[in-house]
């Protein structure tokens, strides 16, 4: 082993300790390790031992070291640093001497000289010792004081304390450095979510600030120590050292962390008059101590873009042997094909995963230059089989995430020449380029953008634009080394602001919408510089609001830059003339940036007043999310905005809705603090004011780790404007000659009513991936219209276009993500942190499509591989002999997925067929997972060796982190063989030493789904967050300990099945009506078929669900029986379930209730189950009984709520008075809701014949009550023990009181009464959480998620279907009170003033007219057509045209409901009118019902649209 004498050049003090014309020799000891002290402390390093002489001058001292030994070591490492009494020390070079010089003013250093002839490394090497020998004078009169010094870390303010004989200088180099020597590339493209992006101090109005303070991620820090005193009555600095650490924790207190640990030490040895014999020659004088980085890098500076590139900013190790590179890659390559052939997890599997990792190969290609990768590149593109399609795509994959320019040139070139055949491919290959490139620089761009001339295709072309716009942003975000260097500004200026015009030339100019949406999207890529200023223009006048709303997006990220988020867009939100898309983006830019606490309450205040629905319910969904989230990164806007956010509610301007297609945004979410990571599902549904379907949708995916570093690997936003009349129109045919479409739409059309032309269809899919867009594709086309696009792709799924059989051989090659960090170390050898995750997709397949014997069918048979690798490691680097020394975690995945699936549909017969085939046990679904960490010595050259053994004979270059074998664990998760269902399913913990306790596995798993750590706490947060939070523990596994988890599916081995047939049949029948309401009955008929030897299993399903009309009376009836196998030993077998309940009679007339009345619903179900073929001759029984009823408690509570008290009031108006029934308004539907919910719920359970497995899943879940409810109760909680056992009797009474607040559980066994009292419970009593005895929980489902509206007319108001109410007298006239508005209307309604009740109706179904005219108080004509038209009460009635049903009318005790299929019910009694419009009129409805838009503010309309006021409203719409 060489290294240099420099490393060990001494640890000094200034002349203010040392006596002039004197002569000071030290002995230096000194190590320095890269390691982990977590579980079993493991350390890689070197230590050495050196004489130094140090001749002092007057300002000047001389330095002369030699005499160096050496040693390494690798393996277990005692905090007491004992492992190198194990090693031998040996020296460097026998005749190697190194001198230099300082110069001091002050006790600091004023330059340092060194010899010329010594390469960077080594000259950096010394100033690291020189940043140690100066100590400012002020030690001698303070205790404590921090100075500015010039230091290998740049300027620093040092931290001094002086006591005694002892000064001590301390640095945190992040927060007490500035001009630090630096590197940082982060291809996670995350956010600190402090906006700090700099890890150094920085000036601020030319005042010295603090950089970051937060030691997590990674900090660096040195703490020198001086011991003054005597020797030979001589002043002298007795001992000296340094201690300093570089430390990484990315996953909290809990989660691993990793250091390079720096221990120095020298000890006066003798004080002797100088002989002036150190004289350094050829010198150069330095002044900057700063460690030099390689700059040759420069953003704009040509340079060979073929050639090679170094990987660090440290420079010198060039691979000069690229032969060796290619034949290493291609040998890795093979390797990584043979992992293909994994199914187990043996120890040679296992270490065959972790040596040909996924990610391996990119070592190897980071060092080769352009000829190599092409001569590579080329020999695998000759290879036509399917391993060298394999190995090509595999290499493509790898190539574009190489991330050298070389690389680039060559994806560039291989596009160009046609070597890419595949359009997704070379645009895939393209957009990878700037998410890895590292040195990238102007002439890059320039050389990328000389393909633009080529013939390209329209995805590989929308690639290439939104590539050269990431790329020229990568550019000048690497151009320095953060966002606050002049490198940066200085490229945005000069390069990035002229692409910035020229995008917005593009889009100005360009008549097409889909080229306009590319130029903004290249300009979301841009990002930064001008892009703000040059749209702000468009965003305020413009007048195309899928446009704006892009645009706001774009400009958003230059406001983060300066600040201006919130200034920028409050304006553009109150700007109540732009469209609510674009409001509502820069809603979002708004939360996204920085605000205080003044400009959000100007927000809050001006949404007091806000009109427009989507915008409002979008601004307080959003407001609520940022109340309520757990994401750290959001502490303070939290702060912020709850504050509000509880006052808004307790306002209750406005009620938030999460009705479909409503705008509104949320999140869930799941954090687990002991690791400080968190993540998210972030939704954004931006909605519309013409359909149900909303304009966009968006999922995000969000991470934020240790609680300050926020990012989103992946956004979908999908556009599906339009489609969903779009497709209800397709659907829902409407032959026009029967429905007389043309008669109404010119009855409307001669009335002067303005139609609504059909909302447009428009589609569009967006893809960001790490917050940059990759795809933006439109369909700005009707999907239902032959020819276009996306009507193509539909037939293509349905079997009716394309080729009947193809085959597919894809790998997809995709890096999650990389960190590479650098800095000095304070021996001034350069180090690392780097950190990747990178996954390898391959599916190859046979996809087969047909239709045979009238079953349309898809024949696939698939095999599936995923390999993931995930590395974390820390390092320094010593040049002279190219050795890394490293603390490396290393984690492998892989999944195996062999199938064979058919589907068949046949729709005649109404029967759905699947078949898949069961892998072999020689070839299963497999999955492991094995995460392991080194502490290494390896040296950074082909054909170079460590020398490792020469200073220990016992290391290894690699040491596994491991306490040793007697520590390795195994614990089985699964291991069954079964034999009735023909399978084999193994699982199991291997090669850990993790803790595999029952409590820790047993309880995490419990911990994934429970509520406690997500947000919001429901059942379906829980469960996907639950998913997530497993996903990311596996995949970041942030422990030391080695742990391999392996699981597998196939046959089984002894009697297998190998293929499973279902079959699935089923019927719906009418099952009578009444009212309004109709009966259905539901027949579902399953059979699963396995086949298999010996014999075939068989198992069928069947189901029947019977409903009276109003689902006053249910009926379940359930069977699942698997048919005997002796062969098998099995026996008949049946598990019966069913289920009979009753609620109370409908009403006799529509809302006519008792408030009053007490109700109840009652039922039982009853399970029967055994070995047996029919129910009835099951032993095992179950059987339940149960109630629940309304309370006179609950009834004395309603009356006192506000909603009865108003309701009543209501009841007595003019308007209502003969009504027979409660009035049709908001407060008796709410007291009809509030008296018919159940407030107490009885069960009485009893057990027969219980089986073992029914047993201890009744035990297990009286397991979970008792501990749910221990903290309310009364009895001792043994006095359960074993009631289900001993007792098969079980009696459960619950009963909500205190407004429902406070909960009674009454619990009977056979051991007694226990009693669980006044336990609280927090929810809506709307919220559906308690049973409904009575209302029409469907109608109430339809108008809660907007899937129909509604509208009441009176004759003294209407309260219409964007929720105003508006007072309203009719006239004599005919007015038009609802209609679908559309080039194609479907119905509308008129009203009137009649004599005998308020209001008469006239309904057009189609171009057919129904009059309905009160005669009196009780009897109401009916016309249709001209025609007298009877419905008695109780009577429903369909009225035909040809072979359509028009409409149907149902008399309802007096009240009359008409309706057709396709948008809308009416309902009447001649003293209001009821419209329920389907939401498919949205958007396209006028009359004096509104414009149905969700703005409640733009009700009083004319019939062209024109603002009226509300005395106009009764004659503005008649006929």
């Amino acid at each position: 082993m060489r290294i240099s004498l420099v490393l060990m050049s001494s640890i000094g003090t200034s002349l203010a300790y040392w006596q002039p014309g004197n002569e000071y020799i030290y002995e230096e000891n000194g190590i320095q390790n890269s390691g982990t002290m977590e579980y079993d402390p493991s350390a890689a390093g070197l230590a050495w031992r050196a004489r130094t002489r140090i001749q002092v001058w007057k300002d000047r001292v001389t330095i002369q070291v030699s005499e160096l030994m050496l040693s390494q070591y690798v393996g277990e490492y005692p905090t007491d640093h004992s492992a190198w009494k194990n090693t031998t020390f040996q020296s460097a070079t026998s005749d190697q001497t190194f001198e230099y010089a300082v110069n001091y003013k002050d006790g600091q250093v004023v330059s340092v000289e060194i010899p010329s002839s010594l390469p960077v490394h080594q000259r950096n090497q010394i100033k690291a010792a020189v940043s140690q020998l100066q100590i400012s004078k002020e030690a001698k009169t303070r205790q404590y004081f921090e100075s500015k010094e010039r230091t290998l870390h740049g300027e620093c303010n040092v931290h001094y304390s002086a006591v005694g004989s002892l000064i001590t200088r301390s640095i945190v180099h992040q927060k007490d450095c500035r001009n630090r020597p630096y590197r940082y590339i982060d291809n996670w493209r995350g956010w600190r979510c402090d906006g700090n992006w700099a890890e150094e101090a920085f000036l601020t109005h030319g005042k010295f600030t603090s950089g970051r303070n937060d030691p997590d991620p990674i900090s660096s820090k040195s703490d020198s120590y001086y011991i003054l005193g005597e020797m030979n009555g001589v002043e002298a600095v007795m001992e000296m050292g340094v201690e300093s650490g570089i430390g990484t924790r990315f996953f909290g207190e809990k989660g691993a962390s990793k250091f390079i640990y720096t221990r120095r030490n020298m000890k006066l040895q003798e004080v002797k008059t100088s002989d002036e014999s150190i004289n350094p020659s050829g010198l150069q004088t330095y002044t900057d101590l700063s460690f030099e980085m390689d700059n040759s890098f420069q953003w704009n500076a040509d340079r060979n873009l073929k050639g090679q590139e170094e990987l660090f900013s440290s420079g010198g190790l060039i691979e000069n042997n690229q032969n060796h590179l290619k034949n290493s890659l291609k040998g890795l390559l093979d390797s990584m094909f043979e992992n293909f052939d994994i199914k187990d997890s043996s120890k040679d599997s296992i270490e065959q995963l972790h040596k040909s990792a996924i990610s391996a190969a990119l070592p190897y290609m980071y060092k080769m230059d352009y000829n190599s990768l092409e001569s590579v590149y080329a020999e695998f593109r000759s290879g036509s089989s399917s391993s060298g399609t394999i190995k090509r795509n595999l290499f493509l994959g790898l190539l574009s995430t190489t991330g050298t320019t070389a690389s680039a040139v060559l994806i560039k070139d291989s596009i160009m020449k046609g070597y890419i055949e595949s359009d997704f491919d070379a645009a895939r290959a393209l957009t990878g380029i700037p998410f890895h490139i590292r040195r990238p620089n102007t002439q890059l761009v320039r050389e990328m953008e000389t393909l633009e001339s080529s013939d390209l295709s329209p995805s590989v072309k929308m690639a290439f634009q939104l590539s050269i716009a990431h790329l020229v942003r990568r550019t000048c975000e690497l151009a320095g080394k953060n966002f606050n260097s002049q490198e940066f500004y200085q490229c945005i200026d000069e390069f990035s602001n002229s692409y910035a015009d020229k995008y917005y030339e593009k889009f100005v100019s360009s008549d097409s919408t889909e080229d306009k949406l590319i130029a903004l999207s290249a300009l979301q890529n841009l990002r930064w510089g001008k892009i703000k200023d040059i749209l702000k223009p468009y965003i305020s006048t413009g007048s195309d609001d899928v446009l704006q709303a892009e645009a706001v997006t774009a400009a958003m990220y230059g406001t983060f830059i300066d600040q201006s988020t919130a200034g920028y867009f409050l304006p553009v939100i109150m700007n109540r003339g732009l469209g609510h898309e674009t409001r509502i983006n820069a809603l979002l830019a708004f939360s996204y940036g920085k605000f205080d606490i003044t400009q959000f309450s100007s927000l809050v205040n001006f949404l007091y007043s806000e009109q427009n629905y989507e915008v409002i319910n979008f601004a307080y969904s959003l407001f609520k999310k940022m109340s309520n989230t757990i994401d750290p990164c959001f502490a303070e806007k939290k702060d912020i905005v709850s504050y509000f956010w509880r006052y808004m509610e307790q306002v209750g301007i406005h009620s938030l809705s999460d009705g479909l297609g409503h705008s509104k945004t949320f999140r869930q979410e799941f954090e687990k603090d002991e690791y400080e990571y968190m993540a998210s599902n972030d939704i954004i549904i931006i909605g519309s004011e013409k359909s149900i379907s909303p304009l966009r949708l968006s999922l995000g995916l969000t991470s934020t780790y240790y609680k300050g570093y926020n990012m989103e690997p992946l956004r979908i936003t999908i556009r599906i404007q339009g489609l969903a009349k779009a497709l209800y129109k397709k659907i829902k045919k409407m032959p026009e000659g029967d429905w007389k479409i043309e008669n109404l739409a010119k009855m409307l059309t001669d009335m002067g009513v303005h139609l609504k032309e059909d909302d447009p269809v428009k589609i569009q899919v967006i893809v960001h991936l790490k917050g940059d867009i990759i795809l933006n594709k439109m369909y700005f086309e009707n999907p239902t219209k032959p020819g276009s696009e996306l009507y193509d792709i539909v037939k293509d799924l349905q079997g009716r276009s394309g080729g009947n059989e193809y085959n597919l051989n894809k790998q997809l090659f995709l890096m999650h993500g990389m960190n590479l960090y650098e800095q000095p170390t304070d021996l001034g050898t350069p180090m690392f942190y780097a950190s990747s995750m990178a996954t390898m997709g391959s599916i190859q397949a046979t996809i087969k499509k047909g239709i045979a014997r009238g079953v349309l069918f898809r024949d696939i048979s698939y095999d599936i591989h995923l390999f993931t690798h995930g590395m974390e490691m820390l390092s320094f680097l010593t040049l002279e002999n190219k050795l890394r020394y490293s603390v490396r975690q290393n984690r492998v995945y892989l999944l195996h997925i062999p199938r064979q699936l058919s589907v068949g549909i046949n729709l005649l017969k109404k029967e759905l067929k699947i078949g898949f085939k069961q892998p072999n046990p020689n070839d299963p679904i497999f999955l492991v997972l094995h995460a392991r960490s080194h502490v290494e010595i390896l040296p950074m050259r082909s054909g170079q060796s460590s020398e490792l053994s020469k200073y220990c004979l016992s290391c290894s270059e690699s040491h596994i982190i491991s306490k040793g074998d007697r520590y390795v664990k195994t614990k089985a998760i699964a291991d069954k063989d079964d034999t009735e269902l023909g399978t084999l399913t193994k699982g199991d913990y291997f090669d850990c030493e993790a803790d595999l306790s029952d409590a820790n596995t047993g309880g995490s798993v419990v911990y994934l789904f429970h509520p406690q750590n997500k947000s919001p706490k429901t059942f379906m947060t829980s469960l996907l967050m639950g998913l997530r939070q497993a996903r990311k523990f596996l995949l970041n596994y942030p422990g030391v300990q080695k742990c391999g988890i392996h699981l597998q599916l196939s046959q089984s081995k002894t009697k297998p099945v190998n293929e499973i047939e279902i079959s699935v049949m089923g019927a719906v029948e009418n099952k009578g009506s009444k009212f309004i309401y109709d009966g259905r009955k539901l027949l579902i008929k399953s059979a699963v078929t396995l086949k298999g030897s010996p014999e075939i299993r068989k198992f069928n399903f069947n189901l029947k669900y019977a409903a009276s009309p109003g689902f006053v009376k249910n009926e379940v009836r359930a069977m699942f029986s698997r048919a005997p196998n002796p062969a098998l030993g099995l026996t008949d077998y049946v598990i019966c379930f069913s289920a009979d309940n009753r609620y109370p009679e409908l009403p006799r007339a529509l809302f006519h209730i008792d408030l009053e009345e007490q109700l109840e619903l009652v039922g039982k179900m009853g399970f029967r189950y055994g070995a047996t073929k029919s129910c009835g001759s099951a032993l095992g029984v179950i059987d339940l009984k149960f109630k629940h009823e309304t309370t006179p408690e609950s009834k004395q509570s309603l009356r006192e709520k506000e909603y009865y008290k108003k309701c009543m009031n209501e009841k007595q108006m003019p308007e209502w008075k003969h009504r027979r029934g409660l009035p049709i308004t908001k407060s008796c539907y709410a007291s009809s809701v509030d008296s018919a919910l159940a407030r107490k719920y009885s069960y009485d359970v009893r057990f027969e014949s219980i089986s073992p497995e029914v047993e201890s899943i009744l035990e297990k879940g009286e397991a979970v009550l008792k501990t749910s409810v221990l903290p309310y109760w009364d009895i001792d909680p043994l006095s359960l023990d074993r009631s289900i056992k001993q007792n098969p009797l079980l009696k459960l009474d619950v009963l909500f009181k205190g407004n429902d607040k406070l909960v009674d559980v009454t619990l009977e066994t056979n051991k007694g009464v226990s009693n669980f009292e006044d336990m609280p419970v927090d929810f809506s009593i709307f919220s559906g959480s308690l049973r409904n005895l009575r209302t029409d929980s469907l109608g109430t489902f339809f108008l809660s998620n907007n899937l129909a509206g509604m509208c009441i007319v009176t004759s003294r108001y209407i309260n219409t279907l964007d929720n105003a109410t508006l007072s309203y007298a009719p006239e004599e006239c005919w007015a038009l009170v609802s209609s679908h508005c559309s080039p194609n209307p479907t119905y509308a309604v008129f009203a009137k003033k009649n004599g005998n009740l308020p209001l008469a109706m006239k309904v057009y179904m189609g171009g057919h007219k129904v009059e309905f005219s009160p005669l009196n108080k009780q009897q109401i004509k009916i016309i249709v057509n001209d025609s007298p038209y009877q419905v008695n009460d109780g009577e429903r009635k369909t009225y035909k045209k040809g072979n359509s049903d028009i409409f149907r009318i149902t008399n309802y005790g007096g009240s009359y409901m008409i309706s057709n299929d396709l948008t809308v019910a009416i309902i009447y009694d001649g003293n209001f009118i009821e419209i329920l419009p389907l939401a498919v009129v949205n958007g396209q409805h006028c009359g004096i019902c509104g414009n149905f838009d969700g703005n409640r503010h733009n009700e009083l309309q004319n019939k062209v649209g024109n603002p009226i006021s509300n005395q106009e409203l009764s004659t503005a719409w008649c006929e």
